[in-house]
Parts: C-alpha cells; sequence; structure tokens
C-alpha cells in the first residue's frame, strides 16, 4: 500500500514539472517582452518598446509588462497580454489622452504667475478604443463613470492667493466632459523637478510618490462636468501659512 501511494506520489510529482516546462520552456523574458511589442505593434501599427517584464504565475493566463511607444518614451504604461489567445490590453490610450489633458491644463492655467506642473490620471485606464488619439468626448462615451486626477504642483516661491485662485478658474477650459480631483501641493522647485522625473519614469503614481510629496499636499478640490470653484477662504484654509 506504501508502494502504491508512493507512486502516487511521485508521478503527480513528474507531471507537475511537466506542466511547469511546458509554461516556462517557451516563456523567457526576452521572448515574453518580444511577444509583448509585436502584440502592441499590431494593435496601435507603431512601434513600441519593453522596458519591464512580470513572469505570471504557475496558474495565470497572461503576463504583465511596461511598455512606451518609441515616439513617446515619456508616457511609460502597463500591458498585460493573454498567453493563450496573445491578445493585450493596456493602458496606452489612457495614458496618451491624459497627456494631451495635462497639456490643455497647463496652457489654462497660463496666467499663473509662478512654476508649475501638471499631471493627469485616470481612475479607469482600460478601453476597447484602439484610436490613441481619441477625443475626451468619445473616451467619455466609451465610459461615462470614468473620473480623473489633476495633480497640480506650484513652486511655493511666488506664489500668490489671489493670482492662484484667478488662474484656477480657467483650469478645466474646454474639458466639460471630465469629472473628477485636483490635488493642490506647494512645492519647490527640487519636488517639481523630482515629481515630472517620475511621472515620466513610472506607468503611474504609486505609494512612493505619496510618500515623496506628501508634505507639499495642501488639499483637493472635486469637479463635475469640468464645473470647479476655488476662492481665497477656501485656499487660505488649505494652504495654512504656506501660502
Amino acid at each position: 500500500m506504501k508502494k502504491e501511494k508512493l507512486k502516487h506520489y511521485l508521478m503527480g510529482v513528474m507531471i507537475l514539472a511537466a506542466v511547469v516546462t511546458e509554461l516556462s520552456g517557451c516563456s523567457s523574458p526576452s521572448l515574453r517582452k518580444k511577444q509583448a511589442a509585436e502584440a502592441l505593434q499590431q494593435k496601435y501599427g507603431e512601434e513600441f518598446e519593453i522596458s519591464a517584464y512580470k513572469s505570471e504565475g504557475l496558474l495565470d493566463d497572461y503576463y504583465t509588462v511596461i511598455a512606451y511607444a518609441a515616439e513617446y518614451p515619456d508616457l511609460p504604461f502597463k500591458a498585460s497580454v493573454n498567453t493563450k489567445t496573445g491578445n493585450v490590453s493596456d493602458a496606452y490610450v489612457a495614458k496618451r489622452l491624459c497627456d494631451r489633458i495635462s497639456d490643455k491644463i497647463s496652457l489654462n492655467l497660463g496666467s499663473l504667475e509662478t512654476d508649475y506642473y501638471v499631471y493627469t490620471e485616470t481612475m479607469l485606464d482600460g478601453t476597447a478604443v484602439t484610436d490613441a488619439m481619441v477625443t475626451l468626448e468619445d473616451f467619455m462615451k466609451e465610459g461615462p463613470g470614468n473620473r480623473f486626477t489633476v495633480y497640480l504642483f506650484m513652486n511655493r516661491e511666488g506664489a500668490a492667493v489671489q493670482n492662484i485662485v484667478s488662474a484656477f478658474g480657467n483650469i478645466l477650459n474646454d474639458l466639460t466632459e471630465m469629472s473628477g480631483t485636483v490635488c493642490l501641493y506647494l512645492a519647490d522647485e527640487e519636488m517639481l523637478a523630482g515629481v515630472q522625473e517620475y511621472v515620466t519614469s513610472h506607468d503611474n503614481t504609486h505609494s512612493e510618490f505619496d510618500e515623496m510629496t506628501e508634505e507639499a499636499y495642501i488639499g483637493s478640490v472635486s469637479f463635475e462636468n469640468g464645473r470647479i470653484s476655488l476662492t481665497e477662504n477656501n485656499l487660505k484654509e488649505m494652504a495654512g501659512d504656506r501660502l
């Protein structure tokens, strides 16, 4: 009886080893990265580079990479490739859209009399849209409940309450489809540079980003359908003696 149990155990070990070999034998990181780049190129008609690879678990049917388009190296994003179908789901379209939104908001804040940096994220970055130049309107039709977070970092040197409030009133001009939150930060030049370096080298804001910017954070303002309001009293309450 003991020999029979041992036999079954050994057979189980051999089968498991065979499964592991089958799953990993043709899935070296370099090959996976090549497959991911090809899947993205086929999907978008652009050239992509893979900067990081995360191997799948034993029972997972997908693996994850961090990628960027050759033309947009400062916009890294996460992509997951199905190991059975080769289909890829990714945040590329959302990343490109958020970058254009950040540029638009930066222009809207043109009257701000201190240095500033804007970064935008969307709550749900997966979409069936494959047009990287999708309009905000069409993006929201695909996911009408989606919300955005706008990070506004301002150099506290030269920042003034009246000027900030005045400029802030234009922050969402021509962005009426957006709803979400604007997070406000009063930082120094070093942090502004550090934030820009971080968001152009990471696919998303992670816990270390929060830790890095915690001391500069003063508060947030919610907005709905492009409507937002910030008064001098509200800003003074947020900033305290930092303004």
